[in-house]
This record gives C-alpha cells, sequence and structure tokens, in this order.
C-alpha cells in the first residue's frame, strides 16, 4: 500500500480585513487515482477509457476542452468541461449553456486515460459505495468540480457531466445529443474503486 502525504502551502484566510493567516493542511491518501488526462490529437490511446456507445454501436471516449466562460465571468473566464470524443474525428462535444459546443485546435482538448482498468466502475449514485470509491472529475465549471456520467439514451449510452454543486446547478447527468443539452434522472458516474 503506496502513502502519500500533500501539504497545501496556499491556505490562506483573512482576519480582520487585513491579516493573513498561513495555515498547512496534511492528507493522508492510501492510494492516488490512477488516471489522467492526455493531449488528445485525433488518436485515441491504448489505455483511454471507454465512456459509451453511438448509434453505431462504436466505443465512444471521455474528452475535457476549455471553452470561454459565457456565465458568472467574474468567477472565471475559462471553463473546462467534460465532453465527448468518437472515433475517426479530431475533435470533442460537450453540452454547455444549452446547447453542445465543440473543441477546436486552440481548445486543448484532452482524453481521459487509466492505468488499472479493473479500478474503474460505473456506479447508480444509489448505490452503495465502498470507502474507497471516489468519482472521477472530469472538469470544473463556475467554479465548482463536475463528475463524469453516463445514461442510455434512445439505442445510445451517452457520456456528460454532473455538477457536484446542486444548489446552483441542475442535478442529474446532463449531455450532448444531437445538437442540444439532455437531462437524465437515471445514470452511472464514473467512479474509482482501488481494491
Amino acid at each position: 500500500m503506496n502513502v502519500l502525504l500533500i501539504t497545501f502551502f496556499s491556505v490562506f484566510s483573512v482576519v480582520n480585513s487585513a491579516v493573513l493567516q498561513y495555515r498547512s493542511v496534511e492528507v493522508g491518501f492510501a492510494t492516488v487515482p490512477a488516471y489522467y488526462w492526455r493531449d488528445f490529437n485525433g488518436l485515441i490511446p491504448s489505455d483511454a477509457i471507454k465512456g459509451g456507445k453511438d448509434e453505431n454501436g462504436e466505443d465512444t471516449y471521455v474528452a475535457q476542452f476549455t471553452t470561454l466562460a459565457e456565465y458568472n465571468v467574474a468567477k472565471t473566464k475559462l471553463h473546462t468541461v467534460p465532453g465527448v470524443i468518437k472515433k475517426r474525428s479530431r475533435y470533442a462535444f460537450a453540452p454547455y449553456a444549452g446547447r453542445v459546443i465543440h473543441s477546436n485546435s486552440t481548445t486543448n482538448t484532452k482524453i481521459l486515460c487509466i492505468s488499472i482498468e479493473r479500478y474503474y466502475m460505473w456506479l447508480s449514485p444509489g448505490s452503495t459505495f465502498s470507502p474507497n470509491c471516489r468519482f472521477v472529475i472530469g472538469g470544473n465549471e463556475d467554479g465548482f468540480p463536475m463528475f463524469v456520467g453516463r445514461a442510455k439514451h434512445n439505442k445510445e449510452v451517452v457520456v456528460g457531466k454532473i455538477f457536484s454543486d446542486n444548489t446552483n446547478h441542475r442535478t442529474g447527468l446532463i449531455s450532448a445529443y444531437n445538437g442540444i443539452e439532455v437531462f437524465h434522472d437515471t445514470y452511472e458516474v464514473l467512479s474509482h474503486c482501488p481494491s
């Protein structure tokens, strides 16, 4: 069992609106999630995780790319969105702000890859989780992390995003389908569950 201790040096709080207080936080992990984002250049790497199935039954893959923020721009100028890559495609697509957006040569497109496939599973949010399981984070929109999810839609298994914050955002899975955002109440979340 590997143990990793991380010390965060940038945790500050404002006290009496003038004094900054330094605080060190140490966190111990039994394991570190073995997933990573590779630059996508049009080729599907052998360690890319399969996300879903398209209308032809072909595998799709989990993508991530940046887009200029279209709302709450005072919080952030860019959003990093999880999306989908299809075989034989040079770009990804994702649900965003009520429609489907596409990556391009300037959007820093990534593809989700894993080192140990058996540690990853798609789980229903109502499942009983092992204490070792963690949802895979696919992006950050509006200052909130988003998880990677998937759902059955017509004859496809579509991949999409799940906001971690349900106070300011819709609950459930949001996917891209035929040029629009589609909402799903029944879905699975990509989870990292080392044994």
